[in-house]
């Protein structure tokens, strides 16, 4: 640790001194340890996507088959996504356009 003097006074109780040297002729430094305020308000965002994000209508196919796993309290959320013939899988394409080549740990 390169502190040499900590200084801790009653009349500054959210700040403590410190030095780097031993001498006399150094002055402090002071770090302030004092709660800062806060704002809690949370700012309201608004949505990107106003009625859900839509997704391909192969990757709802998939989605659909897992109503057997999962409680069913969530598979109306799985049925009511929405599917957009437009819409494309972002992630393969990204990896398709680096030419994505998964490492077989087995060879490695």
């Amino acid at each position: 640790m390169k502190m040499q003097w900590l200084r801790y006074t009653s009349e500054n109780k959210h700040r403590f001194q410190f030095k780097y040297s031993n001498s006399e002729d150094v002055l402090f430094n002071f770090v302030n340890v004092s709660k800062r305020k806060t704002d809690n308000q949370v700012n309201a965002l608004q949505l990107l996507f106003q009625n859900g994000r839509p997704i391909e209508k192969k990757k709802k196919q998939d989605l659909m088959e897992l109503p057997p796993y999962i409680p069913p309290i969530v598979h109306p959320f799985y049925e009511g996504l929405s599917t957009s013939a437009t819409t494309v899988d972002e992630l393969a394409e990204q990896a398709d356009r680096e030419n994505f080549d998964p490492v077989d740990d087995e060879n490695t």
